[in-house]
């Protein structure tokens, strides 16, 4: 079967499920049935149809954490953060050890930039739940935003030694100990980072490590990197800057500047003054 009659199929598979589930909705009785249905839409990402079912299963049950939990975190999705968070509020009341509502409401108050407010909620969902590698891995991006580096690296840590495979953990650890200096250091966290998230979506990965590459003067590895995130993301204004300028630094002005053009073309503020400084 050809890629495009696999994606047809698939695509008529996926319309007759969410006919169907519309279908059962509209027979459902009671709050579980449309708690069921809301749970199968938000997996297929019909949003709004499983808002209107997590609505009814509240109306005729509103003592459902879960529910207005399950409410709550497809409202983040769809940005209405203000419902969210009165959704996240009322699962908490009707289930104050609801671990993952803490964990979410962190999310919006990160949003928000209520840092000690979203820590405080972080603080709660690990004191419910000692394994919620989510919440280790937000708290330490609040503590090192925070200026309290030390915490932070423990919790990524802490966070790494629950889940081995968890990249977000290396990646952000990474980051931290490059503002550390710790360049070494952080090129072997983007490195397993980049192992355990081969993806399209690692660009910033490949560009972090480049960063850390330029700081130990390898060129050359550094341009590697920029050349693997633009290859991922063509419109990453930061890489074609720091490539320009490893290029540059290699005595490959021209092809610098040409970089450095690009990054100013794609809106990076910096460029213009790099441009000014060594391609004119």
């Amino acid at each position: 079967m050809t890629n495009s009659k696999h994606y047809l199929l698939r695509n008529i598979i996926l319309i007759i499920f969410l006919f169907i589930l519309s279908s059962l909705s509209i027979h459902a009785q009671t709050a579980e049935d449309y708690f069921i249905y809301g749970i199968s839409k938000k997996e297929l990402n019909e949003l709004q149809g499983a808002i209107k079912d997590f609505d009814k299963a509240i109306e005729l049950n509103p003592y459902i954490a879960d529910a207005y939990y399950e409410r709550g975190t497809t409202k983040i999705y769809l940005k209405d953060f203000e419902g969210a968070l009165q959704d996240l509020n009322k699962a908490i009341e009707l289930n104050p050890k609801f671990d993952s509502a803490y964990s979410n409401r962190a999310n919006i108050k990160i949003y928000l930039n209520e840092l000690q407010g979203a820590l405080q909620d972080l603080n709660k969902a690990i004191e419910l739940n000692p394994q919620n590698v989510h919440a280790y891995t937000k708290r330490g991006v609040i503590k090192s935003n925070l200026e309290d580096k030390t915490g932070a690296i423990q919790d990524y840590n802490k966070a790494i030694e629950i889940n081995p495979k968890f990249a977000d953990a290396y990646y952000n650890r990474g980051i931290l100990k490059h503002l550390l200096k710790n360049y070494s250091g952080a090129i072997q966290d983007f490195n397993k980072a980049i192992e355990l998230n081969p993806t399209k979506d690692a660009y910033a990965e490949y560009y972090s490590r480049g960063n850390a590459k330029s700081w130990q003067k390898d060129y050359s590895g550094a341009i590697q990197d920029f050349n693997k995130a633009i290859e991922l993301n063509p419109k990453f204004a930061a890489a074609y800057n720091s490539r320009g300028l490893d290029k540059i630094y290699l005595g490959k002005k021209d092809e610098g500047c040409l970089d450095l053009f690009k990054a100013s073309e794609l809106g990076f503020a910096g460029a213009y003054e790099a441009i000014k400084k060594y391609c004119n």
